[in-house]
Order: C-alpha cells, then structure tokens, then sequence
C-alpha cells in the first residue's frame, strides 16, 4: 500500500508515488481493475 492518497466513487486509495496519482487520476476505472484482479490472484 502506497502513501499518497487519491478518492474515487466514495473510496480512498493509495498509490506509490505521483506517476501512480496521475495514471489513477486519468483512468481510475482501469487501474481499480488491474488492482482488483492482480489481488485475486495473491500478487
């Protein structure tokens, strides 16, 4: 888990550094996917 935060549909997460703020800011969508499938498979 990162330190910086960024919010999205009422949820706060959190990323490493400001490349991964902006890449969550451009497409949350996206980067909550590939989260949420790499955590299925225990990475």
């Amino acid at each position: 888990m990162g330190t910086i935060a960024v919010s999205f549909g009422g949820k706060t997460y959190y990323v490493c550094c400001s490349g991964c703020r902006d890449a969550f800011n451009e497409n949350p969508e996206k980067i909550i996917k590939e989260y949420e499938e790499r955590k299925k498979k225990g990475g």
